[in-house]
This record gives C-alpha cells, structure tokens and sequence, in this order.
C-alpha cells in the first residue's frame, strides 16, 4: 500500500526577550511533533528572537512570512504556531484575525499545535481562539500596569530605573543594604534583581562643564545656541567625542536630575501608540535623590530665563495686515520672498489666520501679477493632486500600506510600504519645454534623501500625470533641484509604472533588489559618475549637466583618440554639431586652467581627451 506524501509547512515561532532562551528550541520540539503526528513536514523555519508580539512593524519573522505567503512563491501549504499567543499579542483581537485571514485567503492555514481546539472554522473552536486572542492581549496589559507600579515605587525611592545617565553622570550599581560595588558602563546592567542603580557623578572636568553651562546660561544669560558655541570654541567634547550642539545644551538645562532629583514618567507611550507628554502632577519625582551638581536655586533661575527667552505673545490679524501694506508701500508689490525679509512671513501661520496667501491679499486690497496668481495657484493644484495620488494609494493597497509624516515634518507625507520601508512622493511641475522636449524640475527635501522616491511628472494642466517612476534614493544626486527630461539617467536608474496599481510590486522590487549600478568611469585621475552628473579630477569636484556628462563620458570612454562633433551629437539633447561645439566650450570653462588643456581640439576630426601619460605616449 503506497505511503501518503507529507505536507510541507513552514513554522514560525517567536520569544519576547532574550532572556528565554530556551522558548524557541521547546517551541520547535513542539511543533515537529505535532507535524509528525498530523502528516506534515517542516521545510520552512520563520522567526523572531527577542521581539514583543503586540506589534508586528519589528517583527522581520512575521512580515516576511505573510510577505511570501501574499506573494505566492511558497514551497509550503500550511503554517504551524505554537499556540495563539506566540502568533502575537495584538491589543486590537482584529490585527491578530487579519493577518490569519491573509494567509488563509492564500490558501495557506494557519495551525495552533498546542492549543485545544482545532482552527477549522466551526463555531465552538472560533468562539475559544477569539478568547483565547483576548487573554494574550490581556496578558501584556496586565503585566504593561504591573510593570509600571513596579517602576514608579523604585523612582519613589530614590532608585534610577533609565538608561543612559546623561552628560556629566554615571549610573552605580548598589546591593540591597545600600553599599556601592561599581560603576556601570554603557550598556552594561546590573545582574541581581536585589541590586539597585543610582546617580553618582561623573568625571571631574565633565563635572565643571554642567555647571559651566549653568554658569553661561544664569549668570551670562546665554541662549543654548551661544552656549554650544563657547563648548566648541573651547574644544571641550561632548559625549562620543562629538560636538556640542543646541539641543544638548537645552536638554541639560531642562533636566532637574543634576539638582539631584529623580524624575521619571513625563510621558506615556504604550503599546507602540505616540507618546504622550503627561502634566507634572503625573510626574514621580523624589528630591535629593543624588548628589546634585548645581543647586535648586540656581536651576530654577535657569528655567525663568528660558522660558521669558521663549516666551512670544500671540499677534493679532491685523498686524501681520499692517505689515503686508508697510512693505507695500515701500516695495509697489508683495511676495513671500519680501514678507520674510521684512521677518513676518511664515505659511502656516498665514494659511490659518487667513485661510491663505490669496485671500491674505485680498482682505489689503492687493492684486498680484498675472505670474504670481498663475504661480500660487499652480502650487494649489499640485498640492490637490499630490493629496489624491496618497488618496488613491491607500485605497488601492489598504493593508499593504499607509501614509505616514516623517519626524519633524507637521505637512509632508510619505508612504510606509509593509510597515517597514518607507516610501518619498515627489511630484514635479513641468517647466517650459526645450529642443529637447519636455522637461520637469525634482525639489530636493532633505528628511526624504535616503529613502525609495515615487517620482511623478505632472501634465501642463496639472491635473494629472504624464509619467511614474520609482527610483533608489535620490538624495545624493543633487543640491537643491533637478532637472528631469524623459531618459534622465535618474529616471533609467529606476522603474516605469504603467499605472498606480503596479506600485506595490514595483516598490518591492526597487526596495529590495536594486543594487547601485557601476556607472563610473575611471581614466588616470578623472572620475565621473554619470547617474549623478558629478566629475572628480586630481580631487576637484565638478557638477556636471546631464549632456556635459554624456559628452564627457565619451571622451573619456575614448581617451587619447578624436571624437567627431556628429557622434557627439547622436548624444540625447544634442540635435546639431553646434550643440556639442558649445558643450565643448561649457567643459573648458568648468574645468579651469589647469585641466582645460585636456580637451584638446583635433583639426578635421573632433575632440579628444588627453591625459599626461597619452601626451608622453
């Protein structure tokens, strides 16, 4: 009698800390019996070490199983799970329940081997895993308030419960009678749970730079700004050997832990939700816990002079109106650029005092050129389209994706695909086409340099769109802005959506896959990279146009031999042996004295480049 084959499954098991270190191997053992005993085989293995189970954003186990499992490129047919709690802790039971039904709508079930209930879908079994859901989230919520009791008595009692001591300070390790045995290092922890950790301070000379900034800050009255300055004036380094900057000067001066304080719970984040900042009737504070480095009296001169520095009445309408009609008079016209010269410009505040710059205009009885109303309404309708393309995204992948704001950036929105790779929307306007056809400018923005963009050009009535791209990230590419034709090496780099629906796939694959090309070409001591239009000669770096590079490019890719202005020419842009003539005459000029000599003009021929070592040749 013919034996029946197994069923391939993959496995995936998960631990909260790495503290248990043998969750994973009983999990395993637990599940290959189960496997034996159900006629499976195990053939694939996805696990996440050490990662809490109420989210899924650092679960890179769980994301890629359900990745493959929507993806379809699977060996296996059925998933096994230790039970329902390894498969997460979801506070909200419908997380846990969507991420089943994904893999269940694959075709792909999902098993509980050492559960009591079989996951077939009847009644009895889906009434028990719902609850059986709930307790895994009520598990962490309850030991979420334990935790947190547990906290908030040793802050009560002196006792350090963060992390990182600060500048100035070291955390020491203390038994339970309250003898000192040492002092812990960065990431070092004490390894008793009777043992306790509190504040010493640090080195002497870090010491004297705390209470230096305290000094500058009450006595001199220095801003932060100033007072990270003076540090970097008088090369005193901060922590990592780095240099002192605003924000760490602000921070030291705002914390009350070197009066000796220990303050903890200002602000709650629970269950991976934003943090919350809390009111200081909230706070657990516990005086003279520590040896304070600067005194009460002395900090709280501090914090009257930062918060009178910070301190900005609220203007009312018509002053920003009286202003707008002062630069007015003395300019004939307004614009952005003026009003923030004159220093009382800012787009946010104008957009929600008066709805925006336009109607700012018209309540002073302001009529703006036919160019800047043609200006400020094309940027209304970019932003409007803009909106719809992130509308349209959420609507097309609702689990695939959502639409997230960077840190720091209250306007600007971006695409998080997966819950893990994060995703630029560029959308560029066309500029005035040229001879060689239509043209569109990328602004650079700083927050989104490092991140897979989703390049779109608009159409001239800006109301839709004439191309897509996803390209690798673009920010070291350029300074402020672009120029993009169709062609651009930018462009090439990346990949052409057809339309909005292949974006998922495609963002995958630019994501993942892509590799930076080799798209440098090296001869003697000149270097050019093409995708970025940079030249780097005997160090000095040159940018480039995209046709410069081109025609540079194939000069050096032919050193030493003419290049005819017609094959030049055949480059994209240049229609005519003028126009590699003048480019020619441009990559003197940038090249300068010294190395312009290289492109040497071979009569009736062309071009070439000639480097030192052709020239002896």
């Amino acid at each position: 009698m013919p034996t029946q084959s197994l069923v391939p499954t993959a496995e995936y098991l998960r631990m909260s800390t790495e503290e248990q270190p043998n969750s994973i191997i009983l999990q395993k053992a637990a599940i290959r019996l189960y496997a034996a005993a159900h006629g499976y085989e195990v053939v694939a293995t996805y696990a996440d070490p050490g990662k809490s189970g109420i989210g899924i954003k650092r679960r890179v186990g769980l994301r890629q199983l359900i990745q493959d499992v929507i993806g379809g490129q699977t060996r296996f047919r059925a998933i096994l799970v230790y039970d329902v709690s390894r498969w997460g802790r979801f506070q909200d039971t419908d997380e846990a329940a969507h991420y089943e039904f994904l893999c269940r709508s694959a075709g792909i079930p999902v098993h509980y081997c050492a559960e009591q209930f079989e996951n077939d879908g009847k009644l009895p079994n889906e009434i028990m895993k719902t609850l059986k859901r709930t307790m895994a989230a009520e598990y962490s919520r309850e030991l979420s308030v334990k935790v947190s009791a547990g906290l908030r008595r040793l802050v009560a009692q002196g006792f350090r419960v963060g992390s990182t001591p600060g500048y100035g300070l070291r955390r020491m390790m203390i038994s339970e009678d309250g003898s000192r045995r040492q002092i812990l290092k960065f990431h070092e922890r004490k390894n008793l749970t009777s043992d306790r950790v509190i504040l010493v301070p640090g080195p002497r000379h870090e010491v004297e730079v705390i209470r230096t900034i305290f000094e500058l800050a009450a006595k001199g009255r220095q801003s932060p700004r100033r007072i990270a300055e003076e540090l970097n004036r008088r090369r005193i380094k901060y922590i990592g050997g780095k240099r002192w900057n605003m924000l760490n000067v602000y921070l030291i001066l705002k914390n009350e832990k070197y009066t000796g304080s220990n303050v903890w719970g200002k602000t709650n984040k629970s269950f991976n939700r934003c943090a919350t900042r809390l009111p200081r009737s909230a706070w657990v504070t516990k005086p003279n816990a520590f040896v304070p480095l600067v005194s009460a009296e002395q900090f709280a001169c501090v914090q009257r002079l930062m918060q009178v520095r910070n301190y900005k009445a609220s203007k009312p309408d018509s002053y920003y109106l009286g202003e707008m009609k002062k630069v007015l008079r003395r300019k004939g016209k307004l614009s952005q650029k003026l009003l923030k010269k004159r220093g009382v410009f800012d787009h946010r505040a104008f957009v929600r005092r008066f709805g925006s710059m336009k109607q700012a205009y018209e309540l002073i009885g302001y009529k703006p050129s036919l160019l800047t109303f043609k200006a400020m309404e094309g940027y209304r309708k970019g932003q409007n389209l803009r909106t719809q393309l992130l509308s349209n995204l959420s609507q097309l992948f609702p689990s695939q994706l959502r639409i997230i704001r960077l840190p720091n950036q209250s306007c600007r929105k971006a695409v998080e695909l997966d819950n893990h790779v994060q995703i630029a929307v560029h959308t560029c306007r066309p500029l005035r086409p040229t001879l060689d056809g239509p043209r569109w400018i990328l602004i650079k923005h700083r927050k989104e340099e490092r991140m897979v963009s989703l390049i779109c050009m608009t159409n001239e009535s800006l109301n839709g769109f004439d191309a897509m791209y996803l390209v690798p990230e673009v920010g070291s590419l350029m300074n402020r802005y672009k120029i993009l034709r169709e062609g651009h090496p930018l462009l090439t780099a990346g990949k052409r959506l057809d339309s909005l629906s292949s974006f998922y796939e495609a963002a995958k694959e630019v994501s993942e896959r892509w590799q930076p090309r080799d798209n440098l070409t090296v001869v003697g001591d000149a270097t050019l990279n093409e995708r970025s239009s940079l030249l780097i000669v005997a160090g000095r770096k040159l940018k480039l146009s995209r046709i410069e590079a081109t025609i540079f490019k194939l000069l050096l890719e032919n050193a030493g031999r003419p290049v005819s202005p017609v094959k030049m020419s055949s480059c994209p842009g240049g229609p005519k042996e003028w126009f590699a003539r003048a480019h020619i005459s441009a990559l003197r000029k940038k090249l300068g004295r010294t190395f312009r000599k290289r492109l040497v003009t071979v009569k009736g021929e062309g071009y070439s480049y000639e480097t030192t070592d052709n020239r002896l040749r």
